[in-house]
């Protein structure tokens, strides 16, 4: 049999380890104690990334407690206890359910009160931190819910399509704000590729029989742990609640520590199972063969893709430089194409360096590839662009529309619209738009939004 409490003491330990460092690193970033120049928070590229890796560890190690010595028990609820804090300051609503979660879990493996108290007092928790902070996010969140619950309802059986949020949501909400220009979402809506929960995502993508299906597994694997209630299968399917908060409330299955989590909670979950299945001989050697070829073909290929992704980076890196004179970046993409045709973020940045060096049929052809695979506010800023580069002032104007359609709050579909009609002497367009911007004023402001008001307002003095 494997022994597979043994094994998870030890990834415990160096999880914990992991997640101690993250959550350090994440309140020094918070309270600017060291320099700062990335995105990073932490050592992830968002918020969500960052404290969904500290939500699923929560509960992992509480299964050895007893265990411990004295000194290992201090050190470790100390790191629990920073881990809830960091939570806490980076005011995550998610990640305070998540901690009532882990507290609900605890009380019940002790037995220490009355299990309808505790469901009362985690339905309050719940409710408090998704309706009544945070308020217009909410309403956000709403927002694009409905708008995801209408591409449901237009395919419901078998989605849209691998991908077919991305490709198709962006410009359902364009197409909502077309006919609803007046709407209280205006200033709400952005650049949304994720509804922010997992459920929808599938539902979306591959239709309501795949949601059904997903939902009665998670079902069952909390079901089963429950009803044999094993330690570790009530750790198991802790983090698998944690983990299906998360997935229920934003997008964490975008990181690869999600997906390990997730293996890691089946696992626990399924352990007894599992030695039983793989206590025929046989069975366990075509496993371990099985694994053993699956990492030998999977090898090449991602040596391959960091290759090519370290090319990239360095190559995009460049192109934001002075690089030295002779340097074909165009030719250093070219070179890259091949590899990443389908990848909409390559596309996009190809695009952008392309237009940058003034080839506008290039840019124009990249950044309309990249539009198959993604309704993107950004790219369709850099179709538009593009059309006025090459002095196509109709479709111009009607890429920034839809533009502008996409996220009404921006005021940059505004603002190049507006120098399209001054160019042309259209005063009284130019008017309009101004009207339109000052009525519908800006979500964020900034030096750039701030500039492009003030050239605007003193341009309009002018011709008043």
């Amino acid at each position: 049999q494997i022994k597979w409490i043994s094994i998870y003491r030890r990834i415990c330990g160096g999880t914990n380890i992991f997640i101690l460092i993250e959550s350090l690193l994440a309140l020094t970033q918070k309270f600017a104690l060291i320099k700062n120049d990335t995105c990073l928070i932490g050592s992830f590229d968002s918020i969500t990334g960052l404290i969904s890796a500290l939500c699923l560890n929560l509960p992992m190690g509480f299964l050895f407690f007893q265990r411990f010595s004295i000194p290992q028990k201090t050190i470790f609820l100390i790191g629990k206890a920073i881990t809830c804090f960091t939570i806490a300051v980076y005011e995550s609503r998610t990640g305070i359910i998540c901690i009532t979660l882990t507290l609900f879990y605890l009380i019940y493996c002790n037995k220490g009160v009355k299990k309808i108290k505790l469901a009362l007092f985690l339905a309050s928790i719940i409710f408090v931190c998704t309706f009544c902070f945070k308020i217009p996010s909410t309403k956000g969140r709403w927002f694009i819910i409905e708008r995801s619950l209408e591409m449901i309802k237009e395919h419901p059986f078998l989605g849209w399509g691998s991908n077919g949020f991305k490709e198709n949501y962006m410009n359902i909400q364009a197409e909502f704000f077309s006919f609803h220009p007046e709407s209280n979402n205006v200033l709400l809506a952005d650049n949304i590729h994720h509804p922010i929960n997992e459920f929808i995502q599938i539902a979306v993508d591959y239709g309501i029989p795949l949601l059904v299906l997903v939902c009665f597994f998670l079902f069952t694997a909390i079901i089963h742990s429950v009803r044999f209630k094993r330690p570790s299968s009530l750790e198991g399917s802790c983090i698998l609640a944690t983990l299906s908060i998360w997935a229920f409330f934003s997008y964490p299955f975008s990181y690869p520590f999600t997906w390990v989590m997730l293996v890691l909670s089946l696992i626990l979950i399924y352990s007894n199972t599992l030695n039983q299945f793989l206590q025929n001989k046989n069975i366990f050697i075509l496993m371990r063969f099985a694994i053993l070829i699956l990492v030998i073909f999977c090898v090449k290929p991602l040596v391959t893709e960091i290759a090519k992704q370290t090319q990239w980076k360095t190559i995009s890196r460049l192109s934001l430089t002075n690089y030295p004179k002779g340097t074909d970046i165009i030719k250093m993409y070219e070179e890259l194409y091949p590899h990443f045709s389908n990848n909409y973020n390559f596309l996009y940045d190809y695009a952008c360096v392309a237009y940058d060096n003034k080839k506008y049929e290039k840019a124009l052809k990249l950044a309309q590839e990249a539009k198959k695979h993604i309704a993107d506010y950004d790219v369709e800023m850099l179709i538009a662009d593009t059309y006025n580069s090459m002095h196509n002032n109709h479709k111009a104007l009607s890429v920034y529309w839809h533009a502008h359609n996409m996220c009404p709050s921006r005021i940059a579909p505004y603002y190049e619209s507006y120098k399209i009609y001054r160019n042309q002497n259209d005063t009284i367009r130019c008017l309009e738009l101004y009207a339109m911007m000052k009525k519908r004023g800006v979500k964020v402001k900034n030096v750039l939004t701030e500039s492009m008001f003030y050239e605007v307002e003193k341009d309009i003095k002018q011709l008043q």
